[in-house]
């Protein structure tokens, strides 16, 4: 992610997540204040539901408030951590030494911080950075990095292979295949052999196909008590 942010000169946002990911949850959650740590948090996240986004925000906001001797207060209000801060900071300037050790940054690192308001790049660079942890079914349900608007119509592919699949072998194994219920003579054109045999892969595979994209893979693992958990992989 660092590289990446680095080559698409994204770097300064980039730098706070990958020290986040490596530290602890600078948001604090008390449990007597839970709804007003929540909000805190909200107003970071703005509409993007972005738990990345918020902590490069929140880090912004601590370090203008540091410049002004007012970390403490910030922190307070907003229900940070400031020790968690700090460490992120420092963890900053270690990546920036590195990158520079390895010549991929130079000396006037601002240079490669230039798009770094623009959020759909910061995106991107995250999403890929991320790979492949971008996203996992857990209990039957989709959750997938850095979802937005305009990935509507993939994620709603997805979560029809996995909510309409009728665990007869071909996603999901080792569960009896749910019989089909029986459809009355179609008046239209569409009839009930069409119907039951819509298969919404084929929904999934031609969104990729359009993309650019290969094929995806479907993976059925066995876990304890005779239950299986399938990954999409694409």
């Amino acid at each position: 992610m660092l590289i990446l942010g680095a080559i698409f000169n994204c770097l300064d946002p980039i730098m706070t997540v990958v020290a986040g990911l490596s530290v602890r949850d600078p948001f604090l959650m008390p449990a007597d204040k839970k709804d007003l740590a929540e909000s805190a948090k909200a107003q970071f996240s703005a509409r993007d539901y972005s738990d990345h986004l918020a902590l490069v925000r929140a880090y912004e906001g601590w370090k203008e408030a540091e410049a002004q001797q007012a970390g403490y207060e910030y922190c307070w209000q907003n229900f940070l951590s400031s020790q968690t801060l700090r460490a992120i900071d420092s963890l900053r300037k270690q990546f920036c030494y590195l990158l520079k050790d390895i010549g991929l940054v130079d000396h006037n690192s601002e240079t490669y911080s230039r798009w770094s308001h623009e959020e759909h790049l910061v995106r991107a660079v995250i999403c890929a950075g991320l790979f492949p942890g971008v996203s996992s079914v857990v209990d039957g349900h989709l959750k997938m990095l850095g979802a937005s608007e305009s990935h509507d119509e993939l994620l709603s592919a997805v979560r029809l292979v996995i909510s309409e699949d009728h665990c007869d072998g071909r996603f999901i194994f080792g569960r009896r295949a749910t019989p089909a219920p029986k459809v009355k003579e179609a008046t239209n054109s569409k009839s009930s052999a069409g119907v039951e045999a819509e298969n919404f892969k084929n929904q999934l595979q031609t969104l990729l196909n359009r993309a650019g994209h290969e094929v995806p893979t479907y993976k059925t693992r066995q876990l304890k008590n005779n239950q299986f958990r399938s990954t999409i992989n694409f």
